[in-house]
Formats: C-alpha cells, structure tokens, sequence
C-alpha cells in the first residue's frame, strides 16, 4: 500500500517576518529616494540663491565704481585750478593727487578745445593731440561714459601689465570762470579693478560652488572671464534674458554636455548721479549696460 508524500509550507511566523522586513525595506528606501529628492532640490535652491547674491554684488560693484569715477570728474571740473589754473604743474598736481587716492585711474588728462593735452598723470600724453579719441570728442559735448576699449596712445608709456590695458573712460567739458569752454578733463580707468572685484566678491561661492564670473557687453562680446573666452563673442540663453533688465538663474550648457547654474542680471540701471549744477551738466552719460553673468559647476 502506497504512502502518501508529505508535503512542507513554511511556517506562518517566517511569512510575517519576510512581509515586515519587505514593508521595511520598501519604506526605508523610499525614504532615502524622498530624501534625496528634497536634498538635490535643496542644494540647487541654495546653489541658485547664492549664484544670484554674487551676481547682485558684481553689478552693484561695477555701477559704483562707474559712479564714483563721473562724481570725481564732476569735482575736478568745478576746481578753480581745474577751471582758470594757469599754470600745468598746479593742474598736474591736483590730477596726480587723485590718482594716487585712487590707483585704478591709470591716466587723468586735460585737454584744451582743440585736443592738445595741456595737463596729465605724471606727464604722459602732454602736447599731445587727443582730438579724434571718443572720449574727447564726446565729452567736448557733455558728461560721458565710455566703454571697454584697448590702450592706443598710452600702450608703450605705461608699466609692464600681465594683462594687456584695457580702460573704461569718463569725460567731461570744463569751462572756465567766464563760462568760456576751457576744455575736456578725462579720465581712463583701468580695467584691471574689475578683476580685484572678483578677487573680492568670488571667493566664498567659487570655494563651495566652482564657480565663474562673466561680464559681457550687450553684443556679447566678454570683457571679463576665463582667459580663452575674453574679447570673443557668445550668445548663451542668461545673456539675451539679461537684456531685458531683469535678473534670475537658469540652466543652460556652456560646454560639453553637462548643464549648468547660471545667474544673469545687468548693470547700468542705477541713476544715483549728483543734481544738475549748471546746463553742461544734466547730460547725464547713459549708464553702461554690463551684462554679468555668474556660472555654477553643479550639477542640477
């Protein structure tokens, strides 16, 4: 007679073990997914909020720079040596003194009606023509700022610089205490603040973020950044959203597939300018409309 095969099930208590320890497994990964989630999402908020803090401070830099450069030259021009000084050195002197305040200015010139350049910083350029250069040309007519541009006539007559001159220019007409046009005071400042700006203003981000500074005309053309991309033209998307003013953070890809953090604002829309004293001055120059950029390295 046959037997009957018994036949083994597991026993209920291992069941319930292996129903909690799954329940278990399941929750707890799914919190690490949830906490993660919430971890990266933090990090890039972070990441987004710091970014558009630095590109606030580089802005606000640039425009008090630029302002502080129009007060000095609005000053200088209202100084009765300035206006109806007869003799250069007394000029020169005055225009020594604020450079030696102010180390950035690497050339303060006056030229009289016709373009001779009649007193500067330490001599240079003196007797010499400046009738075609933009910044006499336009400051002949009113207050004016002028943009990023190369050295000409002052390359070979300044010290030795790692990085080439580069200056941004402000001018102004002077008239003397007759009212008679005595001439054009300009100022070059040296390009060269703008990298101990950020010198100044990166570090704490470029330390926890890797990231990079780009100050870029509105054409594009980059005026400050990494070496390779300086003078060339871009046309990255936080760019185009910069012209319009406003300010904020996107992701795009500069190079390479990967994505990053850009912060975009624009300079040049403060108008914190002295009142008008006199007709010449309330030409206010336009403001000149930096576009900076702030990149981030982290992956989004």
């Amino acid at each position: 007679m046959a037997t009957a095969k018994s036949t083994s099930y597991p026993r209920l208590a291992t069941l319930l073990t292996l129903g909690v320890s799954a329940v278990v497994l399941c929750t707890v990964l799914s919190a690490l997914l949830l906490v993660d989630h919430f971890a990266k999402n933090y990090a890039q908020k972070e990441a987004e909020q710091r970014l558009q803090q630095v590109a606030w401070q580089m802005r606000d830099a640039l425009d008090q720079v630029m302002q502080k450069s129009v007060s000095d030259v609005q000053l200088l021009a209202q100084l009765n040596e300035i206006k109806d000084g007869k003799d250069p050195a007394d000029v020169r002197r005055i225009l020594d003194h604020l450079q030696h305040n102010f180390s950035d200015y690497a050339w303060i010139g006056l030229a009289d009606p016709e373009g001779k350049v009649l007193a500067s910083t330490k001599g240079m350029l003196e007797g010499q023509d400046v009738s075609k250069r933009p910044w006499f040309i336009e400051g002949k007519k009113a207050l004016y700022a002028g943009d990023y541009h190369p050295a000409l006539l002052l390359q070979k007559l300044l010290p030795y610089s790692v990085d080439p001159w580069r200056f941004v220019d402000v001018s102004i007409p002077v008239y003397n205490s007759d009212g008679k046009l005595r001439g054009v005071l300009g100022v070059h400042l040296s390009w060269n603040w703008t990298r101990n700006l950020v010198q100044n203003i990166l570090v704490p981000a470029d330390k926890q973020y890797a990231a990079e500074i780009m100050v870029a005309r509105e054409d594009g053309t980059v005026l400050l950044g990494p070496l390779k991309m300086e003078e060339s033209k871009i046309s990255p998307n936080s760019l185009m959203l910069s012209r319009s003013g406003k300010s904020g953070v996107t992701e795009e890809v500069w190079e390479g597939p990967q994505k990053y953090l850009t912060a975009y604002t624009m300079s040049g829309q403060a108008r914190n300018y002295p009142p008008c004293n006199g007709a010449y001055w309330c030409a206010s120059p336009r403001m000149l409309p930096w576009l900076v950029c702030i990149t981030c390295s982290v992956k989004s």
